[in-house]
């Protein structure tokens, strides 16, 4: 038995250390605010640099003639905020890094009933913004050969004069391609996807008399296109990819709101998205979808999706809060999928103590044992 007994305290010893690396390194979703915004502000958009650290533009509501422009990024456990442009109505920010990890901001601003283009840099501590006209323009900022980023347009009415909204992407020798939804987006139309060859626009009707909004669009590694999108007449979520002979269409749950996506090196879709249930995070292999809840506020929106170097998913929201009374307060929040060691490194050493204690405390055990049946 004094021979089984230390044996046994060791195991013992092991089996909750395991206990307690798995709860610590256990992969949950974390949400946290970054900034109190007005009721009507937009879509945040989202960048990871080469670290790791998260990027942020949104608008912030003032009233109806001011929309501020802004800018957080996650130094250590804290958010560091600017306003970027404090007047006029600023709308649908993008954000991009360089190979330096400068941030690049484009958005619309609307002034004097014309839509302007505003590409916003970082140099040093101070921003500056050069505008260009933005008449039936769509802009994209993308990667140029010196490691910076370049910003180039598309005339939306040379592809279709009756497009609503779109999302575009550029292949790998350089061909622009672009999802888009003509007609209404309240009565239906078309879901559309146009790729740019041989100096003129093929287009392909995807789907057809839905109501939807902007779709998302990403290329994989071999420029087939993918697209999520929702159908307000439905009111489902969709997911369309093109197999290189046809377009296979997905579709899925009820859907309270658009949806981001993404692809990882595998080639497996990543997309986030709203129902009724809350925000909701899904990766998808062929025609099966994982799904994980990643809020159970209803009143989650606008999501944006990006995954880090290391494959994480992280999500760019905007969230509303009821308090009661007639109150409610707006914020713009950061999800991350990690672990809590992850989200707090300090916990390895806990780990470590917490296995030097376990082991103190058995020797001392089996010295009293010991000492015990010495002594009787």
């Amino acid at each position: 038995m004094r021979r089984i007994l230390p044996f046994f305290l060791m195991i013992l010893c092991i089996l909750l250390l395991l206990i307690l690396l798995h709860s610590l390194t256990a992969k949950t979703w974390h949400i946290k605010t970054v900034d109190s915004v007005g009721p009507q502000s937009g879509y945040p958009s989202l960048a990871i640099d080469s670290k790791g650290n998260p990027h942020m533009c949104y608008n912030d509501f003032v009233n109806l003639s001011n929309y501020n422009m802004k800018y957080a990024t996650l130094i250590g456990s804290n958010w560091s905020i600017e306003t970027i442009q404090s007047s006029g109505i600023c709308l649908n920010p993008r954000i991009s890094l360089d190979s330096k990890d400068n941030p690049y901001i484009v958005y619309t601003e609307y002034r004097n009933s014309t839509y302007f283009t505003e590409l916003a840099t970082l140099t040093g501590c101070n921003w500056t913004i050069k505008t260009i006209d933005n008449t039936n323009l769509l802009p994209k900022l993308i990667p140029s050969f010196n490691g910076t980023m370049d910003l180039t347009f598309l005339n939306l009415t040379s592809i279709d004069r009756n497009i609503v909204s779109g999302s575009i992407e550029f292949g790998s020798k350089g061909n622009p391609q672009i999802a888009f939804v003509n007609g209404s987006q309240t009565y239906g139309g078309n879901l559309i996807y146009a790729e740019y060859l041989d100096s003129q626009w093929h287009t392909q009707i995807i789907d057809s008399n839905i109501s939807s909004v902007t779709p998302c669009l990403v290329l994989d590694a071999e420029d087939n296109p993918h697209i999520a999108y929702i159908d307000r007449t439905s009111s489902t979520l969709r997911y369309a990819e093109w197999t290189g002979s046809e377009w296979k269409i997905q579709v899925r749950e009820q859907y309270s709101g658009q949806p981001s996506m993404t692809l990882d090196a595998n080639g497996n879709t990543h997309v986030s998205y709203e129902t009724d249930e809350g925000l909701m995070y899904a990766v998808v292999s062929g025609s099966h979808w994982n799904v994980q809840r990643v809020d159970i506020n209803r009143s989650t929106s606008f999501p944006q999706l990006v995954l880090d170097y290391a494959g994480n998913p992280r999500i760019a929201c905007h969230q509303s809060f009821y308090h009661g009374h007639g109150t409610t307060t707006y914020a713009v929040a950061y999800a991350s999928l990690a672990s809590a060691v992850e989200m707090q490194p300090e916990l390895f050493s806990i780990i470590g103590l917490a296995f030097f204690a376990l082991i103190i405390i058995s020797a001392l055990f089996i010295r009293a044992i010991k000492n015990i049946h010495i002594g009787g």
